[in-house]
């Protein structure tokens, strides 16, 4: 049986969605009906792997503690005053929006070499305005918030990190483009590609449910 924690506390079941853009997020129930404070910055633990993450919502109900957290600050939803840039380049402004936000940014070495000769931003969300500007200067950057809390921009490389050996292959429904996978951690991730079935699969988007008896990952591709 894995182990899965937040923080000190043993996690007896939960989920973790995992997107290829934005901040993952995750639903636990603890081990006891004490449950952290909304706004506590904790870490993750789900089969050996740690992520940064705060806690956005908790409860004691029933005398079972359950929480609710997401990547990073948990500030992308935060509002922001409108600013104008003149002469900056791309990843200043990028670093600037999420610094107000109350986020931690990373390099974000993809855009680099854009120049930003003047732009608007408009009072509202963080992740709209990071999506709106990005969408301007290239169009289609990917991003997300990293295990270490850092949002950054990503190359998607689609390498296979898992295949019928590290993984079992319960389902496949092509349709919806989904797979159901029995697995031991939650390492793959999107952005990665998986050899499932007989083809590759790159991943779009994973989901982890796990309790005591089972480890289960719903994966879409693309």
């Amino acid at each position: 049986m894995a182990d899965h924690y937040l923080g000190d506390a043993a996690v007896v079941k939960g989920n973790l969605l995992l997107p290829r853009i934005g901040a993952w997020t995750a639903e636990v129930w603890l081990a006891g009906n004490e449950a952290p404070a909304v706004g506590t910055q904790t870490v993750l633990t789900v089969a050996g792997t740690d992520r940064a993450a705060t806690v956005i919502a908790s409860s004691s109900d029933y005398l079972q503690a359950k929480c609710r957290v997401v990547a990073g600050a948990g500030r992308l939803q935060s509002e922001i005053q409108a600013k104008d840039y003149r002469g900056y380049t791309a990843p200043d402004v990028v670093r600037d929006i999420l610094t107000e936000a109350g986020e931690t940014p990373g390099t974000w070495q993809q855009v680099s070499s854009i120049q930003v000769q003047t732009w608007q931003r408009t009072r509202g969300p963080c992740r709209n305005a990071l999506q709106r500007f990005l969408r301007l200067v290239t169009g289609d950057t990917v991003w997300r918030v990293f295990d270490d809390g850092t949002v950054e921009s990503v190359d998607d490389a689609f390498d296979v990190t898992g295949t019928s050996q590290t993984f079992a292959e319960l389902a496949s429904w092509g349709q919806e483009r989904l797979l159901l996978l029995g697995v031991q951690d939650s390492v793959i991730r999107p952005g990665d590609a998986v050899e499932a079935f007989g083809q590759d699969r790159r991943l779009d988007r994973c989901l982890y449910e796990f309790d005591e008896d089972n480890f289960k990952l719903w994966a879409w591709y693309l």
